[in-house]
């Protein structure tokens, strides 16, 4: 982007919602648009770092964002993940707060899922993460509006370490699997130890 884009330009454009805190005010709503170019994002272990899980601007996709800023064609002010997009904030208001971002999305879900969820489980989700981004060490951020989820796009299980919760942990495991994220050695070894915890 050459200039700012005008207070007339901006009201045109749909509003998200960037959410920094727990409480029902604490977010940022500025204007986004869709991305026009794609970008391919670096991803390595020492982005995800053990205290961001579950907050999208310290999330290890942001945090690459962040670092390589120079493969975005725009600024980068913040980044905001979740699990099928990622908001790059382009423009700031005079005090600061985020005016306008691009949303590209992408298909890093089962990625940031498992950080996610390696806060309650680190011991399954922290080697199940490392093995993600091994096999896909670069996120494709991808042009245009958001479309349907691909096959396999996995969300994890809830809180707790009951039986539900260990067979969905296995079953986590196993659509990313099948989504090709995952390798058979890495989902056998889930396996093992989910049927360890459950005897213990």
């Amino acid at each position: 982007m050459k200039k700012k884009m005008s207070k007339e330009a901006l009201s045109a454009l749909p509003k998200v919602r960037l959410r920094y805190g727990p409480g029902k005010d604490d977010y940022f709503e500025c204007r986004y648009m869709h991305a026009n170019k794609e970008v391919d994002l670096p991803l390595a272990l020492r982005y995800f770092k053990p205290n961001g899980m579950g907050l999208p601007m310290a999330c290890g996709t942001s945090n690459s964002a962040l670092e390589n800023r120079d493969r975005f064609p725009h600024p980068v002010f913040l980044a905001y993940s979740i699990e099928s997009a990622i908001y790059i904030v382009v423009q700031v208001d005079d005090e600061g707060k985020p005016e306008l971002a691009v949303r590209y999305r992408h298909r890093g879900g089962p990625i940031i899922s498992a950080y996610d969820k390696s806060h309650d489980n680190p011991a399954i989700y922290r080697p199940l993460l490392e093995a993600l981004i091994q096999e896909h060490p670069v996120l494709r951020l991808l042009k245009g509006r958001m479309d349907p989820r691909p096959a396999g796009h996995a969300h994890g299980p809830g809180g707790g370490n009951g039986p539900t919760k260990l067979r969905g942990l296995t079953g986590h495991a196993r659509r990313m699997h099948n989504a090709k994220f995952i390798d058979k050695a890495t989902l056998d070894r889930v396996t093992a130890q989910v049927k360890g915890m459950a005897a213990a």
